[in-house]
């Protein structure tokens, strides 16, 4: 019996809508102008040895030529080193055969970024009656990927799609709103294409610390925070809290605060502070806020912060995340967090060091969703999704090295907490400041000494000490958690291994998931529990090979 691939690309060509723009009589009623295209969608389907779906299939019969190339191969991975990136990713290419230009028109006309693509395969039956292989029905093909599609890459007698999972949703901007300089909420003309100020999470007695708004509107003292509604906690002048507070308003135009005091503004659209005297030439004003997503409304745990930052800012389709395990992550680390931003970031930068505050990836599922996994120690008495033995093996485990931060094992976690969003120099605050409240304008997190194991330090003659990991958590109590999370997960001897399976073995088993690995060397004699951190899929060798974290 012989395996078959398909693949299926969703594809997109924008072009001008349908429209009766002339006189009667001069073209046919409804038609656009001559040349200028109907906007349209289509699937592309592709297959490496030729196949096709039958008519009790959904969607009736439907061919997929063999042009697809054979080589095709994609990696997947967890970034392992506790405040780097947490977004794990899946890469490769889809390669179509395309000697005789039967794709130019594709490439010319129709783009696929961002576009879903399903990679599928399965294994022909033998119909001994009549001494041929039948095609699997459409139901029977096992999902090997999906995710999406990248620009196309024109090459001699190939067109190359690269592909990525939907954490290339990640690799835009976050701050999308831009100042338009025409006065009023537009701010001045000097504001004109810089970025509005975004400010997310926070909650009633632990807010997001020390922000610095915008002056949008001097005539009247107004300064924007936020691009949605929120609340105002504390206002500083120079570093000195600013006491003398007015009541609340909805329109900071049809009135201005006492002089020497200052109020709020929440509105759908901003979060302002108005202030009814300037400040004084060389001072900031900065201040401690909640910031609630314009239709979500107010988040503050990790993971319902980056579930909205990807859905509602960065417009993230909800049918690419997986839900169920972002609820699971809040039952399991129901931790404070928040964060603000003024300067142009990429969302995958933004949600980064908010994940690294629950210890958590951002992993990418065969079905092309986006699931959240916590990476923690394997419990013992977890139930694995797969038991792995020599004879399922095609080769023996191969050793990997951790990465150096991880190797030897790490003696102490130190956690950043409550973020100060503005550092001040000592000498640009009010003379009012305390000290306490100096040492923390100076420096960026406080820190704590989460977790720590003299007996390792004493166990190497050069112990790793990991760099302070920078989180975006509102409380100390919350930071110590995660960092004795990260003691227990790293603060033991782990290693890599490499094990290469049939691919039809190590399909269902996705990034995250914990297996039970036998084998008779060190670490893995007698069985042991192992979590997936890294594919690769081999279409050619039809082979997948897992790396699991002992």
């Amino acid at each position: 019996m012989s395996d078959v691939t398909i693949v299926e690309i969703e594809l997109y060509r924008p072009g001008a809508g349908a429209g009766a723009r002339y006189a009667r009589g001069i073209r046919p009623l409804g038609l656009p102008p001559a040349g200028a295209p109907l906007e349209a969608t289509a699937t592309l389907r592709a297959s490496d040895t030729g196949y096709r779906t039958r008519n009790t299939d959904p969607g009736g019969v439907a061919a997929y030529p063999p042009t697809l190339d054979s080589a095709l191969e994609i990696q997947e991975a967890l970034n392992l080193e506790p405040g780097n990136s947490a977004v794990a990713w899946s890469a490769g290419s889809v390669q179509l055969l395309n000697p005789t230009g039967e794709y130019d028109q594709t490439e010319g006309f129709f783009n696929a970024d961002r576009r879903v693509v399903r990679i599928r395969r399965g294994r022909r039956a033998q119909d001994a009656a009549r001494g041929i292989e039948v095609d699997p029905a459409y139901s029977g093909l096992a999902t090997l990927f999906t995710g999406l599609g990248q620009p196309w890459v024109a090459g001699e007698n190939l067109l190359t799609l690269p592909i990525r999972d939907a954490s290339y949703w990640t690799e835009q901007p976050l701050l999308t709103g831009l100042y338009a300089g025409t006065g009023g909420y537009q701010g001045t003309v000097d504001l004109e294409g810089q970025p509005i100020p975004k400010l997310r999470g926070g909650r009633v007695g632990n807010p997001v610390l020390n922000v610095k708004p915008v002056l949008v509107d001097r005539s009247i003292g107004l300064y924007q925070v936020s691009d949605g509604p929120g609340l105002i906690a504390a206002v500083y002048d120079a570093g000195d809290a600013w006491t003398d507070r007015a009541a609340d308003t909805t329109d900071p135009y049809g009135s201005v605060p006492p002089a020497g005091h200052w109020r709020s503004c929440s509105l759908p659209t901003g979060l302002y502070v108005q202030t009814g005297t300037p400040l004084q030439e060389g001072r900031e004003l900065t201040c401690d806020a909640v910031g609630d997503f314009p239709v979500a409304g107010p988040m503050t745990y990790a993971a319902n912060l980056v579930r909205y930052l990807l859905t509602e800012d960065a417009g993230l389709p909800l049918s690419l995340l997986d839900v169920p395990s972002f609820t699971a992550a809040i039952a399991e680390a129901p931790f404070y967090t928040g964060d603000f931003w003024t300067d142009p970031v990429q969302v995958v930068e933004a949600i980064a060091p908010i994940l690294a505050s629950i210890g958590a990836q951002l992993v990418p599922t065969p079905e092309g969703k986006l699931a959240l996994v916590l990476l923690r120690a394997v419990p013992a008495d977890a139930v694995p999704a797969a038991r792995l033995t020599a004879g399922q093996m095609l080769a023996a485990p191969r050793p990997v090295g951790l990465p150096t931060s991880l190797a030897p094992s790490p003696w102490r976690w130190r956690i950043g907490h409550s973020r100060n969003n503005t550092v001040q120099a000592s000498n640009t605050l009010d003379p009012d400041v305390t000290d306490a409240r100096r040492a923390f304008l100076a420096q960026t997190d406080q820190v704590a000494l989460a977790w720590q194991d003299t007996a390792l330090l004493q166990a190497y003659r050069v112990p790793n000490d990991p760099a302070v990991v920078s989180t975006r958590l509102l409380t100390k109590a919350d930071a110590t958690e995660v960092g004795q999370a990260f003691g227990e997960l790293w603060g033991k001897d782990r290693r890599l291994f490499e094990i290469p399976l049939d691919i039809d073995d190590a399909l269902s088993l996705p990034l995250g998931t914990i297996v039970h690995v036998d084998y008779p060397i060190r670490s893995l004699r007698n069985g042991t529990l192992c979590r997936i951190v890294r594919r690769n899929i081999s279409l050619k060798s039809r082979t997948i090979t897992l790396t699991v974290l002992v």
